[in-house]
């Protein structure tokens, strides 16, 4: 993913000279903003491709951490991690969200 959420509108003595500054972005119906703790500050678009075993054209309602990446991709490429491999992770595997095809999901 890249920046997280949209930017908190700025006040004109934070912008230099006339210039008035606004932020672009919105989080539709999400509450907060950018460095929030809200799911307007951290919710993202993810786009995840594997012909066969992620359904195409759907919109999942789901969310996951980056910290998730490493054990998922691990399960979805068939690479079983030992508990010691994992003792220090602090993501999980969320490849059921990625494969799941029904409750919640929209088509695109």
């Amino acid at each position: 993913t890249t920046d997280n959420g949209p930017e908190v509108p700025a006040t004109a003595a934070e912008c230099p000279g006339s210039i008035r500054c606004y932020a672009v972005g919105d989080a539709g119906p999400h509450r907060g903003r950018k460095r929030s703790i809200y799911e307007g500050g951290v919710h993202v678009p993810f786009i995840a491709w594997m012909p066969g075993t992620i359904p195409a054209g759907r919109i999942s309602p789901g969310s996951f951490s980056s910290a998730d990446w490493l054990p998922t991709v691990a399960a979805m490429a068939g690479v079983r991690l030992t508990p010691s491999d994992t003792s220090d992770m602090l993501g999980m595997d969320v490849s059921a969200l990625l494969k799941a095809g029904g409750d919640g999901w929209q088509a695109c």
